[in-house]
């Protein structure tokens, strides 16, 4: 699983007595897997591989290219592929500079609902799509896992659910029905909505020189504070007294991303600028 692993994949590996072997995503490649330390960390005795996009904490999305060749890493090793696939209806490509003082309705951010998946590259059943109503539809509460796999793993999967969780609560089945059958009625506006306060936080960095990275999907985007030597933890502490903005300390994600702080873009747009721009000069202030 990348690093640092969600609890629950390392969770889950030591209920089968498995170990959970993390690969770096560097800030310097963009958030992305690096294919050949993959290829490296691959023994004889590699069982899965875990991916997440698009991607928390870093709001980066791997195209269709990268999933290509992940898939076929996976076949030449014989791994299993667990794809994480929650934020997959949050997805924008912001390749292009967007002026942060225009107003918010004249921002125009490329979107499109749905961001690459395995499926396409799967040719023998051998990836497991996870996903589920709870970011898509902002339905966190109602705790619906959506799980896309072979019919022999549904199968295997059916035995222990049982045993596991027995089923949601029947109004949240239904509830979620009446979401999935919506279509692009409710996502549509919510993906446009993040896409637009990507574009929006990304020109907000780049005018104040700290921009490293779009982030193509989910709601977050990590911005290096490196520059202040403050410790991660230290760093978001002060940022909410001194400037009362709230972000997640990147050190919770791991040492690639210790010396970063994640941003959520789940705020209006005013909040959105007001935020970052704040975390802007209060990185300046303290640059050491």
């Amino acid at each position: 699983p990348p690093r640092r692993p969600r609890p629950n994949y390392v969770s889950s590996v030591g209920m089968m007595h498995g170990v959970a072997v993390p690969y770096v995503l560097h800030p310097n490649n963009e958030f992305l897997p690096d294919l050949t330390q993959l290829e490296q960390l691959c023994t004889a005795r590699t069982k899965c591989l875990v991916l997440n996009s698009p991607s928390n904490p870093t709001g980066q999305v791997f195209d269709d290219a990268l999933l290509a060749d992940l898939m076929h890493l996976a076949r030449d090793n014989n791994l299993a592929v667990l794809s994480d696939e929650i934020y997959s209806d949050i997805f924008h490509d912001l390749h292009s500079p967007v002026g942060a003082g225009s107003s918010s309705t004249a921002i125009s951010a490329p979107v499109s609902v749905g961001a690459p998946s395995v499926l396409p590259h799967d040719t023998d059943g051998r990836s497991i799509v996870v996903t589920g109503v709870s970011k898509s539809y902002s339905m966190t509460g109602f705790r619906i896992g959506i799980t896309r796999a072979s019919s022999d793993y549904v199968a295997l999967a059916t035995k222990i659910q049982e045993a596991f969780v027995s089923c949601s609560a029947a109004p949240c089945q239904h509830a979620a029905a009446v979401a999935l059958d919506s279509g692009d009625e409710f996502v549509r506006p919510m993906a446009e909505a993040y896409a637009r306060r990507a574009a929006l936080a990304t020109a907000v960095l780049r005018e104040h020189g700290l921009w490293s990275y779009s982030p193509r999907g989910a709601m977050y985007v990590m911005v290096d504070i490196s520059s202040t030597g403050l410790d991660s933890r230290n760093f978001v502490h002060r940022l909410l007294q001194e400037c009362r903005v709230a972000v997640a300390a990147g050190a919770t994600f791991g040492k690639t991303t210790a010396s970063h702080v994640r941003v959520s873009i789940a705020a209006s747009d005013e909040d959105v600028v007001t935020g970052i721009t704040r975390l802007c000069e209060f990185i300046h202030a303290e640059k050491s």
